[in-house]
């Protein structure tokens, strides 16, 4: 079985997403155990972060508002990293 790197995973996740195909199409066309994919994408989405364009994000002196998906978050401008990776998490997973 072949051994990935962080890089190479992240590459495979990135291409997959810029074109049409299901996970498992990807997976397969790739040479990629389709499960083994999925648990890829999974751990990425884990890190804590998501992707919201920069339009959706409004600020001023007295709060940040995140919306995506229809939910709009409201945060602190003085909220540390750690504090919105878990908002993020919690609102936005899935």
């Amino acid at each position: 079985m072949k051994k990935y790197g962080e890089q190479e995973r992240l590459e495979h996740i990135e291409n997959w997403k810029k074109g049409t195909l299901s996970q498992t199409a990807y997976a397969k066309s790739a040479g990629i155990i389709p499960t083994t994919f999925y648990t890829w994408i999974r751990e990425k989405k884990g890190k804590g972060f998501a992707e919201i364009p920069l339009q959706n994000i409004t600020e001023n002196k007295n709060e940040i508002t995140i919306e995506k998906k229809g939910v709009h978050v409201r945060v602190s401008p003085s909220a540390n990293i750690e504090e919105l990776q878990n908002i993020c998490i919690r609102q936005f997973k899935g």
